[in-house]
């Protein structure tokens, strides 16, 4: 069956994998926004991601109860975002396959393949902060639907790849890493 041809269980046209992850592409942009009122440049980005290990979607009312307990709020990019007292972002969530389309009222009746769970560097707290809060909100979500915790390549997010992603993010505040 041709990729235009394909159907999900509820009858409407789904993408291939191939066109799926292609659309991470639209990543940046949305990581641009976040951070456009920031008096400082967005250098880095820390990016986690949360999937079900047997390859099954994530419940759309799961994931947005999820969200919503976690205390990340949606924004005006059809994101979720943790902010502090101050308003800044701490981190972000996005659908995975699509970004941009995390909308509350739609969510209940969805299903998602992954969700991606983002901050960016320099951002309102030291780095290491951001990385120990950015791997509690991912571990809360995938806690709450049933889901593993992977980097941003897909691997599993175990003691080995945290520790090599600790020491990345230690050697980027090494560097100058300062919050605002």
């Amino acid at each position: 069956m041709a990729a235009a041809e394909r159907k999900d269980r509820a009858g409407t046209n789904r993408k291939s994998l191939r066109e799926r992850m292609g659309a991470l592409r639209n990543l940046p942009p949305f990581l641009r926004q976040i951070w456009a009122t920031s008096p400082r440049l967005a250098v880095a980005s820390l990016s986690l991601r949360v999937v079900r290990a047997d390859g099954e979607p994530l419940a759309g009312r799961t994931v947005r109860q999820a969200l919503e307990s976690g205390g990340l709020q949606p924004g005006p990019q059809r994101i979720y975002h943790l902010v502090d007292a101050t308003g800044h972002v701490l981190a972000s969530v996005a659908n995975l396959v699509r970004p941009g389309s995390l909308v509350p009222e739609e969510m209940d009746a969805g299903h998602y393949r992954g969700l991606s769970v983002f901050s960016i560097l320099p951002g309102p707290q030291p780095a290491m902060q951001m990385l120990d809060g950015l791997i509690r909100v991912a571990r809360d979500i995938a806690g709450r639907n049933g889901a593993t915790v992977q980097d941003e390549q897909g691997a599993v997010l175990d003691a080995e790849r945290l520790t090599q992603l600790r020491r990345s993010v230690q050697a980027y505040a090494d560097a100058g890493d300062h919050p605002p």
